[in-house]
């Protein structure tokens, strides 16, 4: 049986109460936390064009625009809520992709057009990450390494996988899903720090949502179109060697790895911008009085973040450079230092002369050996000749060391201050707690539409 066919049969077969309580709870975090970064994304001019592009094509009033009183076919609809998702960077890790803002938009916008309930939004966000989570380990580091964006590639089988849930499919169909999506993904990592980087999540979802209607009217696919020895693993360059290991599959849930951000940039800076802060915190140096900070990293995360000298607010994103300065030098790292107006601060741009990004191949093998993003140790040297050094493997908010209910909340109030009055943002959390018991979700996608 192939790889497509066993993952449909396991998408076909699990209900909401074969799902552990503590894996719904951490659905419902991701759901929480995504749509709070949306509302914030709205906000950036990728998410405006995506919109008017959108508004053009017109079609069926369906499903809610993230952020907006608009509302398209679900598909479109997904689209730029994928983007609004990602834009700011802001949105959970899992692997080397980013699952909730694909399939957050999926589910939710196509729960809406089939009027469906929490219970099933909740299954079909569990099982798409699920299938995403376990194709993105076969996958991992060669795919990422030759240019690939996992968000825009793996996450279009988990976003088909999600959609063919909410639309009872069967096995077959699933199956065919899985194969026109396998055919439907996409995504190059030389577009960060750009407007496409956010492309890919919302293409991802639409593509997702357009396998799985495609599927239910009776559209075919290969099924060996995942593991075939021209299918997916093989032509996106994963590791053939590795047998999928659908025996694992809900056994443990892939959400448990899910990692919500602290700083609104790429999670490949996260561990570095921790260890400034807490050697801020520690030992109170000034700005002034640093001669030099050293970020030793991975190898691999030298491809990623490319921006030496970041011009605007989504190129410092992609720069360790920028944030571990801004983080030394203001002692905080959050939305309002990723403004193109921010990124020019002549304070940071003094320490960021200081710093030097050294690859460490000790810790690309620790990070390949543990299967860690980002390890990263700084060295701060000051003009005293004093030294102060320090080392964090993950970054705060992974699985180690996890951010707690009231931490994602607070999170999800600052993303949707300047959209949501703060009592219909509380409404949101208060309806997401309780997803479960939504039985239309077109009552919380009522509190995310602004009038």
């Amino acid at each position: 049986m192939s790889v497509s066919r066993q993952m449909a049969e396991f998408i076909s077969r699990t209900s909401y109460q074969d799902i552990p309580a503590e894996i719904i709870d951490k659905a419902k975090q991701c759901l929480l936390d995504s749509i709070g970064v949306a509302i914030y994304g709205s906000t950036f001019e990728p998410s405006q064009i995506s919109l008017d592009v959108v508004k053009e094509a017109g079609g069926k009033e369906e499903s809610t625009i993230l952020g907006t009183n608009c509302k398209a076919p679900s598909f479109l609809a997904a689209m730029t809520n994928g983007i609004r998702a990602h834009v700011a960077d802001y949105d959970d890790v899992g692997g080397l992709s980013h699952p909730s803002c694909v399939l957050m938009p999926t589910t939710l916008n196509l729960a809406e057009a089939k009027r469906l309930d929490g219970r099933s939004l909740l299954t079909a966000f569990v099982l798409g990450n699920e299938i995403g989570g376990k194709q993105g380990e076969v996958m991992m580091w060669r795919h990422y390494e030759v240019g690939f964006h996992s968000t825009g590639t793996v996450g279009t089988i988990a976003a088909a996988a999600a959609a063919a849930k909410l639309l009872g499919l069967s096995p077959a169909q699933t199956t065919n899903a899985l194969g026109i999506a396998a055919s439907s993904a996409s995504g190059i990592r030389q577009n960060f720090g750009t407007m496409t980087k956010c492309w890919h999540a919302g293409h991802a979802a639409s593509a997702g949502i357009l396998a799985a209607l495609s599927a239910q009217k009776g559209y075919d696919a290969s099924p060996q179109a995942l593991d075939g020895k021209i299918g997916f693993i093989a032509a996106f360059q994963g590791n053939t060697e590795k047998a999928f290991p659908t025996d694992k599959l809900g056994n443990p849930y892939f959400l448990t790895k899910i990692m919500f951000r602290k700083y609104p940039g790429c999670h490949g800076t996260h561990a570095a911008v921790d260890v400034a802060l807490k050697l801020r915190s520690q030992y109170g140096f000034s700005p002034q009085e640093i001669e030099a900070v050293e970020c030793y990293g991975r190898p691999l995360m030298s491809s990623v973040l490319i921006y030496k000298e970041p011009a605007t607010g989504l190129q410092a994103k992609f720069s360790l450079e920028y944030c571990v300065a801004a983080a030394l030098t203001l002692g905080c790292l959050g939305i309002a230092q990723f403004t193109d107006e921010a990124v020019l601060n002549p304070e940071v741009r003094k320490t960021m002369q200081k710093l030097s990004v050294i690859d460490d191949e000790d810790i690309e093998k620790l990070a390949k050996d543990k299967n860690l993003l980002a390890p990263a140790r700084v060295k701060v040297i000051l003009n005293d000749g004093q030294e102060f050094s320090q080392m964090i493997e993950e970054a705060r908010g992974g699985p180690s060391d996890p951010l707690s209910w009231p931490e994602i909340e607070d999170k999800f109030l600052e993303c949707t201050s300047l959209a949501l009055p703060v009592y219909q943002a509380r409404e949101v959390i208060s309806l997401i707690h309780n997803l479960e018991e939504v039985e239309n979700i077109s009552a919380l996608t009522r509190l995310l539409s602004i009038k």
